[in-house]
């Protein structure tokens, strides 16, 4: 395990220094004969009695050992190898049960490694003997090895604060995979002459250098940035998305050095996502280009400003930016859901902060626009109450309602409070997979709504997904009077499902949504359009 760190210590210097911020990297605790200091402990049950699903329970089980040794967990990064490989050298088969992963900050970082029999930085360049590995199949020893050292390299960089991006197809000619996107997979490969390896990109780079342990410093540890982005603007110049904008901060407030775009493909993952970066100018203003886009999907752009003491900002509040956008088959980008944004955030503004005369030019403007969505989205955001009744009450001469517009029996939600028609967070348009939802119900999991029918309606429809700029995953479940009618598949980020059911006879309809028991964050559910007919 000392050869694994020192080696990785190594990793990080140079890479570093590759991209001009000199040969700073993490430290660590070694001992006077100049091995790691390692903490053992004992787990309390036998080994079947965990899984990769038990790091909360593992950790506890440490906490006797991190206060013998004067750990304090709240200003360390720590690492966590358990002993939870499976090697069976007759026949050349290995398998993991620990939990890998991580998460951390400028103050403090912890991630769960997996130790085994074969991880040494010694057999890295060994193309034999062959092996099969419960998750990458048949590969070579230093292959294993690639995987698994890399797989610690890359969970420390989450344990220093360090989000998910792949790399630009420039990068990838130059310098080989992202770290902190499938790095893990090619580490060190340019010893065994099978590639180009692993790099650190330049948006990864930038946070660490003011990570305290890469920068040295302690100061205004614990302080918090107040800064905004303000006048954030996306074009589309000759296939290439061009981000401008201004920073804007209080005086002698916490300091902003970089601004980071991340371009984060929908497809369940943001292991892909590429990057842009830019230094403020004097004035705060800056720039970010991207032409590094993947066709056939739809994206997010978020943007995150970095501080000097090693904080950055969550890109999901109210004062940064995020939107989507699309990309064709030929490699046109789309913003249409960014243009309607902009239309839409004068009424959510003026909604927010309760001011009427403000939310009337809004909608006015709006409807002279003549966009028949916007109006739709624009009339359900400024409508104080539900147009319908419980859909049970509603006249027979009504033959369809949207149920959001529709008065609930009953109603919870996991985050925030219930709305509808909206995101909690400012009014917000509902928006999935670069498309603009023009009615829908909330439901960050985990949620439940019920709907009085009545058994006076005949059939639902509509579509769920999660919110853009969310990395959860959810399930949705339908009941009616009790009985399951319908779930959805398992649902991430970039996915769409949609839904058709029966409803004859059914009295009390019941709408779902599950964290899928690995933890409710980022779980913003939405029932989007559903459509109840007689």
């Amino acid at each position: 395990l000392t050869r694994v760190m020192k080696f990785i210590q190594d990793f990080y210097a140079v890479r570093m220094q590759r991209v001009g911020f000199g040969d700073n990297t993490i430290s660590l605790d070694i001992a006077e004969d100049g091995l790691l200091n390692i903490h053992l402990t004992k787990s309390v049950n036998p080994y079947a009695d965990y899984c990769k699903y038990d790091g909360d329970k593992i950790r506890s089980e440490c906490s006797n050992a991190f206060d013998a040794a004067g750990i304090d967990l709240s200003k360390e990064t720590v690492l966590l190898f358990c002993n939870m490989a499976n090697w069976d050298p007759v026949k050349s088969i290995i398998s993991q049960n620990s939990p890998f992963c991580a998460s951390g900050c400028n103050q403090n970082g912890f991630g769960w490694q997996v130790d085994s029999p074969l991880l040494d930085t010694k057999l890295l360049k060994r193309t034999e003997p062959m092996l099969t590995d419960s998750r990458f199949g048949y590969i070579s020893l230093g292959s294993y090895n690639s995987h698994f050292i890399g797989g610690v390299c890359h969970e420390l960089g989450h344990a220093l604060g360090l989000p998910h991006n792949g790399d630009r197809l420039d990068e990838e000619e130059a310098f080989g995979t992202a770290l902190m996107g499938y790095g893990n997979k090619t580490y060190a490969q340019e010893l065994r002459g099978e590639g180009k390896g692993t790099f650190l990109s330049l948006a990864s780079a930038l946070r660490l250098v003011t990570h305290p342990m890469f920068s040295g410093t302690a100061q205004d540890l614990k302080k918090t940035g107040k800064a905004k982005l303000v006048g954030v603007d996306v074009k589309i110049v000759d296939k290439e998305l061009v981000v401008t904008g201004k920073v804007t901060n209080e005086t002698n407030a916490l300091p902003v050095y970089a601004v980071i775009g991340y371009f984060d493909p929908a497809d369940g993952s943001n292991y892909d996502a590429t990057t842009a970066v830019s230094v403020p100018s004097v004035d705060g203003s800056f720039t970010l280009h991207s032409r590094c886009l993947e066709t056939n999907k739809a994206a997010t752009l978020y943007l995150n400003v970095l501080y000097v003491n090693g904080t950055a900002s969550w890109y999901l509040h109210p004062d940064m930016f995020a939107t989507t956008y699309s990309v064709n088959s030929d490699g046109d980008p789309s913003l249409e859901t960014f243009e309607m944004s902009k239309r839409i955030a004068p009424l959510s503004k003026a909604l927010t902060s309760n001011d009427k005369i403000a939310a009337e030019l809004a909608l006015n403007h709006i409807i002279e626009y003549g966009n028949e969505k916007g109006i739709a989205i624009a009339r359900r955001l400024v409508a104080d109450s539900p147009i319908y009744p419980k859909p049970a009450e509603v006249g027979s001469s009504v033959t369809n309602v949207i149920l959001s517009d529709a008065t609930v029996s009953s109603e919870k939600v996991g985050w925030a409070e219930p709305v509808y028609n909206r995101l909690p967070a400012n009014n917000s348009m509902l928006v999935a997979v670069d498309n603009v939802f023009t009615s829908g119900i909330y439901a960050h999991a985990p949620a439940r709504h019920t709907y009085n029918l009545g058994g006076k309606w005949k059939r639902f429809t509509g579509t769920v997904a999660l919110a853009s700029h969310q990395h959860g995953t959810v399930t949705f479940y339908i009941k009616g009077d009790g009985k399951e009618l319908w779930h959805s598949k398992w649902m991430v980020i970039g996915r769409l499902d949609q839904f058709d059911i029966d409803l004859s006879g059914v009295k009390e309809l019941e709408l779902i949504v599950d964290d899928g028991d690995n933890g409710t964050y980022g779980d913003m559910g939405l029932w989007l359009e559903p459509l109840i007919v007689r």
